[in-house]
């Protein structure tokens, strides 16, 4: 009898003693920033960026999420011109286990400089944004990961089904606290 209760004591309760909490992102705050390169339409190749970026864990699968992006793309005419955003949404991400891919959709500005802007259009843009993204949790403070961007300007004057397409690509690097 005594053997039978040592045997359930070792297999019933010790695997949930050993259990530990699983690493939830809920109120998790997130502060980085990447490198990149930026493609726009109307320029003739890509372009290096910096990007910062915040997030504040609203549950554990969703972010509320800000970026700011900055690019200097080569025009057709070869001059070049300075291109920011600012993106603000939401993302969804699966947290399973280190690796934690995530999708999500933001509302953006971009400033137009230089020859990257239609003529007789505004500098300031306004755009839709998909974001699809990657990262690695090394520890629970401190992650790196892949991001890209896919933006649109449907309110540009003008607009059609060939309206440009703003692309970013980029290595992105955080750290995160506050659980």
């Amino acid at each position: 009898m005594r053997f039978r209760v040592r045997i359930w004591i070792l297999f019933g309760v010790v695997p949930f003693a050993a259990v530990r909490n699983a690493d939830a992102f809920e109120n998790q705050w997130h502060l980085g920033g990447g490198l990149g390169a930026a493609w726009f339409d109307r320029a003739t190749s890509p372009a290096p960026m910096t990007a910062l970026h915040g997030a504040y864990g609203m549950s554990d699968e969703f972010d509320a999420r800000g970026e700011l992006l900055l690019a200097a793309p080569h025009s057709e005419r070869g001059n070049t011109a300075l291109l920011s955003s600012l993106l603000l949404g939401v993302t969804y991400k699966l947290d399973v286990i280190q690796w934690i891919p995530w999708a999500g959709l933001a509302a953006s500005v971009h400033h137009l400089g230089g020859q990257l802007r239609q003529p007789g259009a505004s500098s300031m843009q306004a755009g839709a944004s998909l974001l699809l993204g990657l990262d690695y949790a090394w520890s629970r403070s401190l992650g790196a990961g892949v991001e890209v961007n896919l933006s649109a300007f449907p309110f540009e004057p003008g607009h059609s089904a060939s309206s440009p397409i703003y692309t970013t690509a980029l290595i992105r690097f955080e750290h995160r606290w506050g659980w």
